[in-house]
């Protein structure tokens, strides 16, 4: 791609790049991914502190709720919405981004109450085994030994702590089974952006999927959450608005940014 350059979108010749934009450009994108890792690294100590006080349904219902309505404040401020961009392909996309995002915080939030915060943030990171197979099949991906070290990697970092973990033998063989139901679930979050990031930017997906996602929930929210919500702690409230805001707002901007 450096040797070739890039060609204009309006068609208007081929643009150079040199190896150091190049190179810086693949900086920063791994270090928004890894800005969005460091985020989602605190959700799930949150995730404990808030479920002691919230269902799994009313606390996905709360945060989708924060980080719709936040974003869609930011981007309705900032922005102006774009919604013919998408197209057909776009909305199947986003919808189908929104139910999943939607179905794992749900899985999420039911399974941290029965094991430990530690073992979850372990469980859920074997999204990058799957991420790879996922892009060959929908993106059409090469895949090539550095990726086959990558996964190796990932694996060994992933299973070694697992082993040594000593509450695993005490823990209910249900709830490490979702986690990893999850993971798997969940590696579509970043195959499937690329399929509509030449036309969507990153900042117009994150809004509508997110802004879907508590479209579903809001049901849930109206039905009996509120009842819950008035009787959290301060604590409970500090854990849930920053899992909505920074944990899942933020995460979410600095990961698609990143793709």
């Amino acid at each position: 791609a450096i040797d070739r350059g890039y060609r204009r979108a309006d068609g208007g010749g081929v643009i150079r790049k040199s190896r150091h934009d190049v190179r810086m450009s693949i900086l920063s994108g791994h270090g928004l991914a890894l800005g969005a890792a460091l985020l989602w690294s605190v959700n799930f100590a949150l995730l404990k502190v808030a479920r002691r006080e919230l269902d799994p349904l009313a606390l996905a219902a709360g945060r989708f709720t924060v980080a719709g309505t936040l974003i869609v404040l930011l981007w309705l401020f900032f922005k102006r919405p774009r919604w013919r961009s998408f197209g057909l392909r776009g909305w199947v996309v986003v919808t189908t981004m929104a139910v999943v995002v939607g179905l794992v915080q749900v899985m999420l939030a039911y399974a941290v109450k029965g094991t430990s915060a530690g073992l979850i943030g372990l469980l859920i990171a074997t999204q990058s085994l799957h991420v790879p197979w996922m892009a060959k099949l929908i993106l059409g991906e090469r895949f090539n030994w550095r990726k086959g070290l990558a996964l190796g990697v990932a694996f060994a970092g992933v299973s070694i702590p697992i082993l040594f973990e000593s509450r695993l033998a005490y823990v209910a063989l249900i709830f490490p089974l979702i986690i990893a139901f999850c993971a798997v679930v969940g590696s579509l979050n970043t195959v499937l952006p690329r399929l509509v990031h030449q036309h969507v930017d990153s900042f117009d997906l994150t809004t509508v999927m997110l802004a879907m996602a508590a479209i579903l929930y809001l049901p849930i929210l109206l039905g009996g959450s509120i009842a819950e919500y008035r009787v959290m702690s301060f604590q409970g409230w500090a854990a849930m608005l920053w899992l909505g805001s920074a944990g899942h707002l933020g995460a979410f901007l600095l990961w698609y940014a990143a793709l």
